[in-house]
């Protein structure tokens, strides 16, 4: 059976609160939306909003991927590399992948992230943070990018 792969990513320091808050809304629609419950939640090792959402995988009784990160081992197009390689993981074998993004300032890593995610036929919920508070932008991805 097909998963529906979340990855989530965002700044060091966040609110599990607001983390919560949106992955229960994005994820419960998506779990509507297909028929299917079963979830996996991809999360790379490094610390901050990563370990919120294996602590929200693991409250919810979600599936936990982790994907090592290896950046200070690899090459200077490290963070790169590693997007690239979660996102693939994320849509590979016709499963949904959803990338969650917070995004409260210009993030380079978060921008490639939501390239990677086009590329590989990611569903993107970009949420971003301004003077006003939080505002999601979410982007559909087109059927020939699976």
């Amino acid at each position: 059976m097909c998963e529906i792969r979340v990855v989530i990513a965002g700044p060091k320091k966040f609110s599990y609160d607001k983390l919560k808050e949106n992955c229960d809304r994005i994820i419960g629609q998506a779990v509507r939306d297909s028929h299917n419950d079963n979830v996996r939640i991809i999360c790379d090792t490094s610390k901050g909003i990563n370990l919120l959402g294996e602590y929200y995988a693991k409250e919810n009784g979600y599936v936990i991927s982790q994907i090592k990160n290896e950046m200070k081992f690899l090459s200077k197009n490290a963070a790169v590399e590693r997007n690239r390689k979660i996102m693939e993981y994320a849509s590979a074998n016709d499963n949904e992948g959803i990338l969650i993004a917070f995004q409260d300032r210009n993030n380079r890593d978060i921008e490639n992230l939501v390239d990677c995610a086009k590329e590989c036929g990611v569903h993107i919920h970009l949420l971003c943070r301004d003077d006003t508070g939080w505002e999601e932008h979410a982007m559909q991805v087109p059927a020939s990018a699976n």
